[in-house]
């Protein structure tokens, strides 16, 4: 085909000027279109990548929740996750910031699960610290034994509130 034939010559001679008008316009909006296409593709997976970190840097976040706070983090990092997969689907050209946003979204509600962890923690070795002769307060007492018997952070909490313990310091 003619069409066919215009492309090889427009690709294998290029721009030089062998070609008449016609031809050489045609084939650099071939080579245009090849440019824009391999740009297109780099674009992508320049995003591709970088949504990738983001979901590197949530994977990373996992794994250093107290026992209480766990199902609740991993839940929401899942669910983080999946609308960030949605946020591509729905917008492949400008995902990325959404990405960013639920990401920094996420970071914060971490910062609070690894509080929360980090003052349960402390709650968990007051075993450790009565044998070493430190001082428990009764409510510091209370709501380590609560921690026992509840499944998860917000019962824990509920618990604590329904018996009026009150949890201060260290």
């Amino acid at each position: 085909s003619k069409m066919a034939s215009n492309i090889n010559v427009g690709l294998g001679i290029g721009l030089s000027g062998r070609l008449d008008a016609t031809n050489r316009i045609f084939a650099a909006e071939q080579q245009e279109e090849q440019y824009k296409r391999k740009m297109n593709i780099a674009a992508q997976k320049e995003k591709d990548d970088q949504l990738e970190q983001v979901k590197r840097a949530i994977l990373t976040e996992k794994g250093q929740f107290d026992p209480l706070v766990s199902p609740k983090a991993n839940d929401d990092i899942a669910n983080t996750l999946l609308q960030i997969t949605n946020a591509k689907a729905q917008n492949p050209t400008s995902y990325i910031n959404d990405a960013y946003r639920l990401f920094g979204e996420l970071r914060s509600r971490l910062d609070d699960y690894n509080t929360t962890s980090a003052q349960l923690k402390d709650l968990r070795s007051l075993n450790e610290k009565q044998k070493k002769g430190v001082y428990i307060s009764k409510s510091q007492q209370a709501a380590y034994d609560e921690i026992g018997k509840a499944k998860n952070y917000d019962e824990w909490i509920a618990s604590l509130s329904k018996k009026e313990i009150i949890v201060t310091g260290k």
